[in-house]
């Protein structure tokens, strides 16, 4: 789509070699250049008319002049030196800009780490603790069962206590893969991204997901691995929660060296300037850290999205960039 909104990694201010700063040499010669014809012109013209008054002669010399000279003076050294302070000046706004976005997202990034411990807190009070506390009261009736109380009894009630055990190691095994993918450093990150999209596809029936993962484990840096892992899983939330999409689509693939990582959906979209530079409203932290992740592991990403045309996110890592 041509009115698209798309966010890309900032691309570095063009330095002073590129400016478009004219060589002295070609602007000296350009000089000399004129002053020969404008004088060479002078002299045929005055062998050729009357003689004039030396004031008109001299006045009708340094006008030809400056016509000739204006000129080359401005293409070769004004002009280039506006557009050298006009460069400046978006460079500074850019810089701003960034200084801006990263104060942004670091005080984030800390309330979004201070919400995850908070969260985890909240479900170790809220799920776990109550179970185990169940799960003494049932010890506790089982032991007083055990005097003079029927074998069927007895065996219902240690049935009760082994699927509350149950559930405590399922919730525990949720609450330990949020936290940190052990399954990367176990398996791998294929497997992982593929247990990652397989739980998206149970939790979210309706949304119909394709992968597509063409690169080997080997093919994988260790340090990009975990982060790899971070964008999909963020990705697949916000597909599910908020893009009303019916399909979508994860792909990873090594093309001449490069990782390129493409996370699609056909959902409702957004206005990425809204949800990554607003004050206000939903503050897209997932977005931030997705592309905070990539970039500060020497890699690019872009978001390109609009509202009711999808999303696509991507991001690119060059295999030589050797940044950790």
């Amino acid at each position: 789509m041509e009115d698209k909104n798309k966010l890309s990694s900032p691309k570095p201010p063009p330095n002073d070699q590129s400016m478009g700063f004219g060589s002295p040499i070609r602007l000296l010669l350009t000089i000399a250049i004129s002053i020969f014809s404008v004088e060479a012109f002078n002299m045929v013209v005055l062998n050729l008319l009357r003689p004039l008054p030396l004031a008109v002669e001299v006045i009708g010399d340094a006008l030809i002049l400056v016509l000739l000279i204006f000129p080359a003076l401005y293409n070769f050294s004004y002009k280039p030196l506006l557009r050298h302070i006009e460069n400046r000046k978006k460079a500074e706004a850019a810089l701003r800009q960034s200084e801006k976005l990263l104060r942004r997202l670091s005080n984030k990034l800390l309330s979004a780490h201070e919400d995850e411990r908070r969260s985890v807190a909240n479900d170790l009070h809220n799920e776990l603790a109550p179970k185990i506390s169940a799960l003494k009261f049932r010890v506790e009736a089982a032991m007083q069962v055990i005097n003079g109380q029927t074998e069927p009894e007895m065996d219902g009630q240690c049935r009760m206590i082994v699927q509350m055990f149950q559930e405590l190691h399922k919730d525990i095994r949720i609450l330990s893969k949020n936290l940190s993918p052990l399954m990367i450093d176990e398996l791998g990150l294929l497997p992982a991204m593929e247990a990652l999209c397989d739980n998206t596809r149970d939790m979210s029936p309706d949304i119909s997901l394709e992968t597509e993962i063409d690169v080997r484990e080997s093919d994988l840096p260790h340090h990009l691995k975990i982060i790899i892992y971070r964008v999909v899983q963020e990705a697949l939330k916000n597909i599910s929660r908020h893009s009303q999409a019916t399909g979508s689509r994860v792909s990873l693939h090594k093309i001449n060296g490069r990782l390129h990582l493409e996370i699609t959906d056909n959902g409702m979209g957004f206005a990425v300037e809204d949800k990554l530079y607003t004050e206000s409203g939903d503050p897209g932290i997932g977005l931030a850290s997705m592309r905070e992740r990539v970039t500060s592991s020497c890699g690019t990403f872009s978001i390109d999205s609009d509202r009711n045309t999808g999303t696509t996110i991507t991001a690119t890592w060059q295999e030589d960039e050797g940044c950790r």
